[in-house]
């Protein structure tokens, strides 16, 4: 639930001398090996915190329950840094500028000299990657007194492990680890082998710290494929029980409402007073959208039939470059948010006339690797710095908290935009623990991150008909704030959810759980938006809260409940 946000000064002392050591940390001896946490022991302390109800944060653990897990897994440790003197906000970061380089060669040059008055051994390669979009680095750590060196380095902000439970799952595959390669150390865009590049240290200017040679990276780097919400998007059987033909607004043909949008109060007095959401610029950070699909194409049906033909749509992707979608989950949400108004019986999204903005940040809903976490961050990134983008909108998670992700939208939050995340969505036949004998597939009180935090809007799906239950895989606790019928309570069929648009053509299909809630509502806070476009986001939320169910947030699972957008655009 969004709060308000206290930020606290850090008070440091600006150093002219950007490569003088600092004193040594209180050494801690080498750990023996019956002293370092087995893989077993640090899953059940994960276990334990989402038994709690939370995600499970690397950044709160001890160093020896962090020291274990990167023996375990690839040893690299994920740190944020700050310059001196910063408020630990992001929105002013440039890799180039004095302050954020000077920070992040001190640090290193510091972890030089402490490994040498210590005598420890460094490895030959230790600065994996070094993120050009945040300030963040990837450091290969073999010695506890270097791990706890860098987590009480003043200039170290927080720590980060990001593979531990993809790499538990591929410790015996073939995969390509995300520590084989540096991405964009150079500032140039690109990424390059560590075998062409080298740490240097010194200067005082702070604007060499990687020296690249050779060309750069030309393969996809992957760590598995969960698939987590994909193969929904073929076209299939959708019962007619399920929506409802209105006029398209052109005086010929028809489009579907689906059930949902009535359920959530979705009048003809709301969509016209707020426009269908007209003017207001949404981000969806999914999977992107199907070429293939016509109603979300830019020279297709987007603005054709009863929406607006100012309207405009536009398609980016940071994973893998490309804005194409080929797991189907993000042109399922593209379509319940934003899908148009059209003459040919397709379903219809909740704010037709909105933009849309679809930024592919994964190849899945779930976040699981290195990589993937930092091109989820690079996306929200994306959204946050367009000044266009009023909301968010994002249906995917994991069970680990990570600071990338963490301070994208910590950024996005601090630029005013209204932050929709699904609280997440557990089909039984997939573990979506990665943890040998931690299974998260059986318990679905909790919620993911990134929903468990204060800047982003919780939501989760409803089953239908009387009772007070969630959807069949969705997640609810009390990190929840609205809640979406969007599950039919049939005792049988009850597998039907949200028509959409499908992968391709002139075709519809069902989506459900969280995600399909979570876009369905950032949809309906456009048309609140459009219908008053000189409010803030807190009064657009207000309006949201004041229409809801538990106005108190007092539902332990679900928050405010079902809102209404009838009372809330009034």
């Amino acid at each position: 639930m969004i709060k308000t946000k206290l930020v606290a000064a850090l008070g440091l002392v600006l150093c002219l001398a950007a490569c003088e050591s600092i004193d040594p940390v209180e050494q801690s001896p080498t750990l023996s090996n019956h002293q370092i946490p087995s893989v077993s022991e640090i899953n059940a302390a994960i276990g334990r915190v989402i038994a709690d109800g939370e995600a499970f944060n690397w950044n709160k653990q001890s160093d020896k329950i962090i020291y274990g897990a990167l023996m375990a897994s690839d040893q690299v440790l994920t740190i944020k840094y700050h310059p001196y003197g910063s408020t630990n906000s992001t929105a002013d970061f440039n890799p180039s500028n004095a302050e954020w380089s000077q920070a992040r060669e001190k640090i290193l040059v510091d972890l030089l000299n402490f490994s040498t008055e210590n005598q420890i051994l460094m490895p030959e390669k230790y600065v994996m990657k070094i993120t050009s979009f945040m300030p963040f680095m990837d450091i290969k750590v073999t010695d506890p007194r270097v791990l706890s060196f860098l987590r009480k380095h003043e200039l170290v902000a927080g720590t980060d492990i990001e593979n531990y439970d993809q790499l538990l799952k591929d410790k015996n595959a073939e995969v390509i680890r995300l520590n084989e390669y540096l991405e964009d150390p150079c500032g140039t865009g690109v990424g390059y082998e560590t075998g062409d590049c080298e740490t240097v240290g010194g200067g005082g200017g702070g604007s060499a710290i990687v020296q690249c040679t050779g060309a750069p990276l030309s393969t996809k780097v992957e760590a598995g494929d969960l698939n987590v919400g994909c193969g929904n998007a073929d076209p299939g059987w959708v019962s007619s029980l399920d929506y409802s033909m209105i006029p398209s607004g052109t005086g010929t043909g028809q489009s579907a409402k689906s059930w949902v949008l009535n359920n959530i109060n979705m009048t003809d007095y709301a969509w016209t007073r707020g426009n269908a959401g007209a003017g207001v610029w949404v981000a969806l950070i999914d999977t992107g959208i199907s070429p293939e699909q016509c109603k979300l194409s830019a020279t297709g049906d987007f603005s054709g039939g009863g929406s607006v033909s100012t309207r405009r749509i536009e398609k980016y992707g940071t994973y893998d470059y490309t804005s194409e979608d080929d797991c189907g989950h993000g042109t399922n949400m593209a379509g319940l948010i934003a899908a148009p108004r059209n003459e040919d019986g397709m379903p219809v999204g909740a704010a037709y006339n909105c933009n849309l903005i679809s930024i592919r940040g994964n190849e899945d809903a779930w976040i699981n690797t290195s990589y993937q976490k930092d091109k989820v961050a690079n996306a929200i990134k994306m959204a946050a710095n367009d000044s266009r983008v009023k909301i968010i909108s994002m249906s995917m998670g994991s069970t680990f908290w990570n600071l990338k992700v963490e301070t994208a939208i910590k950024e996005a939050y601090s630029k005013g935009k209204l932050i929709f995340v699904a609280a997440g969505s557990s089909p039984d036949d997939i573990d979506l623990g990665l943890l040998g004998s931690l299974d998260l597939s059986e318990t679905h009180n909790w919620v993911y991150f990134p929903s468990t935090m204060d800047e982003v809007v919780s939501v989760t799906g409803r089953k239908g008909g009387a009772g007070n239950n969630p959807c069949n895989y969705c997640h609810y606790g009390p990190e929840v704030d609205f809640s979406v019928v969007m599950q039919r309570s049939f005792a049988t069929d009850n597998d039907r959810v949200v028509p959409t648009l499908a992968f391709y053509g002139d075709n519809m299909t069902y989506s459900g759980g969280s995600s399909a809630a979570t876009a369905i509502t950032a949809g309906a806070a456009a048309v609140i938006w459009g219908a008053h476009p000189n409010e803030s986001r807190e009064q657009i939320l207000q309006r949201m809260i004041n229409s809801a169910e538990n106005q108190d947030h007092s539902n332990p699972n679900f928050g405010y409940g079902n809102y209404n957008v009838d009372v809330a655009i009034r």
